[in-house]
């Protein structure tokens, strides 16, 4: 139904109050979708779980949480897989202590589907039904969706041709699961070399997708060579002013957690000779390509949880909950 809007101080305050009251990631409301850009090998990953674990904490690494109250993060590392996930967790939480531990157990989850977005049915990219619906009824519930990387999860759908349809499915998601839904993306490949300058339409492909985002967020390099430490840049920003979307400095600590010098949790070490040890995924071997297609499943980070689920047991997980427990009972 159309209707004309007479403009009021009333009207447009309880309009901006509304956005900003259904803010998730800061800018982003629920039912929207954003970006999350950064170049190949700069941290991308480092930077989701560095993103879930700002808006499940009181005491944000990354101050980007649009409202107080710590929000339920589900972090699908389609790129990655559960498996290396798990250990930077893992490595985070020893570094950072108990109450940081208790604070990710409680509101950040992980999903792990091996089925994609999109399948190839009669020789024509289509959405697969299955996979969405899985997805969107595991994110119920939950405050943001990261999905890291879209490349990943959209599996046979090409970023230019089937751009339309991966901008449909991600509305999709994002509404009917009623989530903040933040697409972990690369810039174009003229971009990541320096040979075009950054803006909003820097991801590869995706246009229209991202054309409909309402937040893009940019990891951006350093171009010292003395200073590593990354920036976290705001490319678009629909609800946001310009003083509430400025550059926020990152640092590494010591166990690869992204975080600001000005965050409380245990201070990175300056030192020159200290070597930060990331954790890679692991090779895919072409027996793991062609295993059968697990179930998707949400891993929640307590132990006693996954006992519960009617899935079948995950070694890997049990390795953390079992130093989460351990961790806990010190």
């Amino acid at each position: 139904m159309s209707r004309v809007l007479p403009l009021s101080k009333e009207l447009l305050e309880q309009r901006s109050r509304v956005i900003e009251e259904n803010f998730t990631i800061k800018g982003l409301p629920k039912g929207s979708v954003g970006f999350l850009i950064s170049p190949p090998g700069t941290g991308k990953s480092y930077l989701s779980l560095a993103m879930a674990y700002s808006l499940a904490l009181e005491q944000a690494p990354i101050p980007v949480r649009g409202n107080d109250e710590p929000l339920r993060v589900l972090y699908w590392p389609a790129e990655d897989k559960t498996d290396a996930t798990l250990a930077r967790i893992s490595a985070h939480t020893e570094e950072q202590g108990d109450a940081f531990l208790l604070a990710v157990k409680n509101n950040v989850s992980l999903y792990e589907g091996d089925n994609p977005l999109f399948e190839y049915q009669h020789g024509q990219i289509v959405e697969s039904s299955e996979a969405v619906k899985d997805l969107i009824e595991a994110a119920k519930g939950f405050d943001v969706l990261i999905i890291d990387t879209i490349r990943e999860a959209a599996g046979p759908a090409d970023e230019v041709e089937n751009d339309l349809e991966i901008k449909i499915v991600s509305q999709k998601i994002a509404k009917e699961a009623d989530v903040g839904l933040l697409l972990v993306h690369h810039p174009t490949k003229t971009v990541t070399r320096g040979a075009e300058r950054l803006s909003s339409a820097s991801g590869s492909g995706l246009s229209k997708t991202m054309a409909n985002a309402r937040l893009q967020l940019y990891l951006r390099p350093s171009e010292s060579s003395k200073d590593k430490n990354p920036t976290l840049t705001f490319l678009k920003a629909n609800f946001l002013s310009a003083v509430q979307a400025q550059d926020i400095k990152l640092t590494w600590s010591a166990a690869s957690l992204l975080q600001t010098t000005e965050y409380n949790g245990v201070k990175p070490k300056q030192s020159e000779e200290m070597k930060i040890k990331r954790v890679s995924a692991p090779k895919k071997s072409k027996q793991n390509n062609a295993r059968e297609e697990l179930e998707p499943k949400v891993l929640d980070l307590t132990h006693e949880e996954q006992a519960n689920q009617n899935t079948p047991a995950d070694p890997d997980a049990d390795a953390f909950f079992t130093s989460v427990n351990r961790n806990l009972n010190r």
